[in-house]
């Protein structure tokens, strides 16, 4: 029979051993980290093919030593590793995996260091799109102020779900100009956020012309515009609307009178596209929407 302290020191025996495959596994993960960056560097873009389509079973680790090595390197090997980032992403964005998109996230913001060059920052803003959540926001709302960035900085936000990235886009807004106001009406439009309604319809008061019809367009597909606005939204522009973007405000429009279960006002928008037949694709989006009217 075994003694107490014979039993002690077997499962002193078996933890050490356990423990110490433990520091090897680590220390051989390390080592595959290790060779797959050095591969990563090499020049030769058919010894790259192999790891960059392999790079997701290194993880979040590599993450940042990949984009640094961005900095200096040519087209061809700046999109390898640029590649490899994204296949990195794309499995932290599976379902089910959100301790791993986190951490991956969490590496991707690092490498938005103001001294990382405007080059790899959009890149990197890029794929934070695919990924981010409010708590990257953070390090992703002050890019909007960076003239080099700010558009996909723009386009992440736009696409983190929650009131925390909308309101980021509506600050910008206020003080935005020019090209850049475009794009910030455009992403909260794309949001389909009707929170942002009450900021859009204050832009659209203060603007004129081209600017008040992009706030219009904005509302509109956004879900924001009550059901009764669209013709005064018109009517305020002030100048000759082109017949195409009237009609395709119209259509995003009923799409959402739609959504809202106002299905005869929508009902009546999508026919009347319909007669008009302006542009090639707003009839047959027209159409659409009538069928899938028809199924509810």
């Amino acid at each position: 029979m075994l003694s107490m302290k014979n039993i002690s020191l077997k499962c002193l025996l078996m933890l050490s051993l356990l423990a110490l495959c433990g520091l090897c596994g680590s220390s051989a993960m390390a080592e595959d980290a290790a060779a797959f960056l050095a591969t990563m560097d090499n020049a030769s873009a058919t010894l790259r093919y192999p790891a960059w389509t392999t790079a997701e079973k290194y993880g979040p680790s590599v993450i940042v030593p990949l984009g640094e090595k961005m900095e200096a390197a040519d087209r061809s090997k700046s999109q390898d590793l640029k590649r490899a980032i994204e296949r990195i992403v794309h499995q932290a964005g599976q379902p089910g995996a959100d301790a791993e998109r986190k951490a991956v996230a969490a590496e991707l913001v690092k490498l938005l260091v103001p001294d990382r060059s405007a080059k790899v920052k959009n890149e990197i803003l890029d794929l934070l799109g695919y990924i981010a959540d409010e708590s990257n926001l953070s390090t992703i709302e002050p890019l909007l102020a960076d003239e080099a960035v700010r558009v996909e900085a723009c386009r992440a936000i736009q696409r983190i779900p929650g009131r925390a990235a909308t309101e980021c886009l509506e600050k910008s807004l206020e003080k935005s100009q020019g090209d850049f106001t475009i794009a910030l009406l455009g992403a909260l439009g794309q949001r389909k956020d009707k929170s942002a309604g009450p900021a859009l319809e204050k832009f659209m008061n203060q603007s004129n012309g081209d600017l008040k019809l992009l706030s219009l367009e904005a509302l509109a597909k956004s879900g924001a515009l009550p059901p009764r606005e669209l013709r005064k939204g018109f009517e305020s522009i002030g100048k000759p609307i082109d017949p195409d973007v009237r009609a395709n405000i119209r259509l995003m429009f009923a799409d959402n009178l739609a959504a809202q279960g106002e299905t005869e006002r929508a009902r009546k928008i999508y026919e009347s596209l319909l007669k008009a037949k302006d542009g090639d694709q707003i009839p047959i989006a027209a159409q659409k929407g009538l069928d899938s009217l028809s199924k509810k």
